[in-house]
């Protein structure tokens, strides 16, 4: 029910070009996007070319996901959650509802096209191996 929901209802609305701003469940996404605390702001994937670094959200298995695309190939993409290191995929890209266009801070919008926030997401990319790690230090 909630999958026809998105797609019969919300997916149009994005369409138009429409933004919604969600709440973020979760920890998948940290240390980007932290649960309780981010919002983030979504966006229509119509005309839009879906690249390495976008975090998007996705159905999967029923559950909408909001992950980070790490790499796309043909008419799917392989996405992770920044607080993991395990690919998914291939999701097809049929299943990627929206696109995260800002993150929500404290009142405060973070672009998800600035420069200097890519240059962050792109080196937490090529980080993926070593993300256990480096999370579990910074929690100390």
């Amino acid at each position: 029910m909630q999958e026809s929901r998105w797609k019969n209802e919300i997916v149009p609305i994005l369409d138009e070009g429409i933004d919604f701003k969600i709440p973020f469940v979760g920890m998948s996404m940290y240390p980007f996007i932290v649960g309780g605390r981010d919002e983030v702001v979504i966006t229509s994937v119509s005309n839009k070319t879906l690249k390495r670094g976008d975090i998007v959200l996705y159905l999967s298995e029923g559950d909408h996901v909001l992950h980070r695309i790490h790499h796309v190939h043909k008419d799917s993409a392989y996405i992770v959650g920044d607080a993991q290191s395990r690919l998914e995929g291939p999701v097809p890209l049929g299943n990627i509802i929206a696109v995260v266009s800002a993150i929500i801070r404290k009142g405060k919008p973070i672009r998800c096209d600035n420069l200097a926030y890519r240059i962050l997401s792109e080196c937490w990319l090529l980080a993926r191996p070593l993300r256990q790690g480096i999370i579990r230090i910074k929690l100390r």
